[in-house]
């Protein structure tokens, strides 16, 4: 079951992050129930956890509202508890074995393991 929560998430990661450009400055955030809104010039980023070790990706040029069908899943599952908080020019979005760090400057996501460990980054 690791092993395909593990796959599951670079899926949505690397399918998500497809459609997010580089270069993205960060006017400002706010967090939802279940989502994190991140505004930009050109949309918004919107990062919702999943699971505990799983946050989806999705940038267009309107999310906050969105209620299309997600391709992944198909029943409506528990948001799972996250935080958020800004450091500095960093946006942290940490679930218990996941973290996504969002630089607010150039919008370059990182995601890290419980431990620290950088398991993923966007090319700077």
């Amino acid at each position: 079951m690791k092993k395909l929560t593990n796959v599951l998430f670079l899926q949505i990661f690397i399918l998500c992050l497809a459609n997010v450009s580089l270069s993205q400055t960060i006017d400002s955030w706010k967090k939802l129930n279940n989502k994190v809104v991140c505004h930009t010039q050109q949309g918004q980023l919107v990062l919702t956890p999943l699971t505990e070790v799983a946050i989806r990706v999705a940038f267009a040029p309107s999310l906050e509202n969105s209620n299309e069908p997600s391709w992944i899943l198909t029943e409506k599952i528990a948001t799972p508890q996250f935080n958020v908080v800004q450091r500095n020019d960093t946006l942290i979005v940490s679930c218990k074995a996941i973290t996504a760090k969002v630089h607010l400057t150039s919008g370059i996501i990182r995601f890290y393991n419980k431990d620290g460990k950088l398991i993923l980054s966007e090319a700077a």
